[in-house]
């Protein structure tokens, strides 16, 4: 006599599918299916949603970037090229700050150097 397992015997002893038990099965069976297609559209659409905002971000980003950067980059060509001042010539609108500071330094160090 061969061994049969637990669930095999359990499946002999059940009563044979009626046309019933079979149509709901093939309509459980049909509303999973069309569950886990909701799932994965739901995510597809998930995906779509988070890919566009990234690509807005980085649009933005950019965007905020050349508004930045542009007018640093034309700036040099609108603006006069500035003049090198001593420390007793320099007039306040004249000169830029760095230029009268770095001409104001190296006439410091020359007149101490000279004494």
């Amino acid at each position: 006599m061969r061994f049969k397992s637990p669930l095999f015997l359990l499946l002999e002893a059940l009563p044979p599918p009626t046309d019933a038990a079979a149509i709901l099965l093939l309509a459980l069976l049909l509303l999973t299916l069309l569950l886990l297609t909701l799932l994965l559209l739901t995510l597809l659409l998930l995906m779509l949603l988070l890919l566009t905002l990234l690509l807005l971000t980085l649009l933005l980003l950019t965007l905020l970037l050349l508004t930045l950067l542009l007018p640093a980059l034309f700036l040099p060509l609108t603006l006069p090229p500035p003049r090198i001042c001593s420390r007793f010539s320099c007039s306040s609108s004249g000169c830029f700050f760095p230029v009268r500071l770095l001409s104001s330094s190296l006439a410091f160090l020359r007149s101490s150097f000279l004494l």
